[in-house]
């Protein structure tokens, strides 16, 4: 262990001192917090011309509602009592954005919906919010009429207005939670992908130049293969927590600094669907702002994404030691690059599949396949599991463990007898003899 130990200060020591390491330190969390700040924006935008209907079967607005100046909402009232089921299917409906439902004791539990077919941007869901609440306060004095405006404004309860899309009342389409699962999950593959390719050229380099004879006088070829690994493995985490405590400063500064609407400042809104009644805390406005700030918790999403970006970088970097070890020349393991690369790919892809179906049973298999399973953990964990399915993760992340060994086993083997061959041209044939020798 000791000499594995000097094997990879060596590497740390050459990793350190690399510019491109260097930029891309400082460089990779300014990217990270440029590409959150763009989707905080782009989670402000949607319909900025909204032709609402208003279902107000009690009269209690009596035909008023203030339009904006520059027209971007626009009202037509209806006595009658029009559901959102009735909005989304029946031709009559069809020409609205989106229904304004008001229900008869709306001056009395302050609540009401709006059911769109295209989500309002932020600014025209406020204004909403603004005009309706002004309209609500003037109705309300109309009504007590020995209390002023005054002293209404000084007892009045906020407006519970929730935003619903009319074609997901439940909200059950939500993937942003996991998305920021597969962000976590690209970022392993990523950090995977570019670690691995350095332990491959580091090793095709040292053979290529034959330092490698000078090292394995001194060390075995297991302690050097271990000693790259564990090298660029700290180096990988250094990074890492660089990183974060970047991105942590930068996601306080954005905030600080930045207006981001989270959410609109009402407490409780009750939905009545069917015969259930659903509660919600908050009524939030931007999505993505909410789900960086408040859903993720980074208290359990944090440990577990280092614990499955540790032995799934081992587990590949097994492989990239490998091919690095056993090429003949420094192109001759480019044939083996495209398989392994072909398989971080594939994780990649079977991450997109965990977002948009998590229920498959293709997914179910994936998530215990140690190639895979890094990145479709990182989802799962994102989108929360049901009761008494949390043990899964852990009987992934064994399996992640056992599989890790077993590679860099078998790696061990093909390392000690390929790393001094010299002047061949490497084939399946290779892999197989070095495994069964000794």
């Amino acid at each position: 262990m000791k000499n594995s130990w000097i094997i990879a200060k060596r590497e740390i020591k050459e990793r350190l001192n690399s510019k491109f390491f260097l930029i891309f330190l400082f460089i990779g969390p300014c990217l990270v917090l440029l590409s959150l700040f763009f989707l905080f924006k782009a989670g402000d935008e949607g319909k900025d011309k909204i032709k609402l209907l208003v279902s107000d079967e009690g009269n209690i607005l009596e035909g008023i509602l203030h339009t904006q100046k520059n027209g971007s909402v626009s009202y037509q009232f209806s006595k009658e009592y029009i559901s959102f089921e009735d909005f989304r299917t029946k031709p009559e409906f069809q020409q609205y954005d989106a229904l304004l439902d008001l229900n008869h004791k709306l001056l009395e539990n302050k609540t009401c919906f709006i059911w769109y077919r295209e989500k309002p941007s932020v600014d025209r869901q406020i204004g909403i919010r603004g005009q309706l609440e002004r309209r609500i306060e003037e109705v309300m004095v109309k009504v007590t009429k020995k209390i002023s405006m005054s002293d209404y404004k000084r007892i009045k309860q906020p407006l519970n207005l929730a935003f619903r899309d009319v074609y997901d009342p439940r909200q059950e389409e939500d993937h942003l939670a996991g998305w920021s699962g597969f962000a976590f999950g690209l970022l392993i593959m990523i950090f995977i992908f570019l670690f691995g390719m350095t332990i491959l050229r580091s090793t095709t380099r040292d053979k290529s130049n034959r330092i490698v004879e000078v090292i394995l006088a001194s060390v075995k070829s297991t302690e050097m293969m271990f000693g790259k690994i564990i090298g660029l493995g700290v180096v990988a985490f250094f990074q890492f927590f660089i990183w974060i405590i970047f991105v942590a400063l930068g996601l306080y500064f954005l905030r600080e600094q930045f207006d981001l609407n989270i959410y609109d400042g009402a407490n409780q809104v009750s939905t009545i669907l069917g015969s259930e009644v659903e509660t919600t805390n908050a009524l939030y406005l931007n999505k993505v702002v909410e789900l960086v700030y408040e859903r993720i918790n980074y208290g359990v999403m944090l440990p577990i994404f280092l614990s499955f970006f540790t032995f799934g970088y081992v587990f590949y970097a097994a492989f990239f030691a490998v091919i690095g070890a056993s090429s003949g020349s420094e192109s001759d393991g480019q044939q083996f690059i495209i398989p392994l690369l072909a398989l971080l790919g594939i994780s990649i892809y079977a991450g997109y599949l965990s977002v948009e179906f998590p229920d498959s049973a293709i997914v179910s298999y994936l998530f215990y396949i140690p190639f895979t399973s890094p990145m479709v953990a990182m989802v799962k964990l994102a989108q929360g599991f049901s009761d008494g399915d949390s043990y899964t993760i852990l009987l992934s992340f064994l399996i992640l463990i056992v599989s890790a060994i077993l590679a860099i086993q078998i790696a061990a083997k093909i390392f000690k007898n390929g790393i001094l061959a010299f002047g061949h041209r490497l084939s399946l044939k290779h892999f197989i003899l070095w495994i069964r020798q000794k």
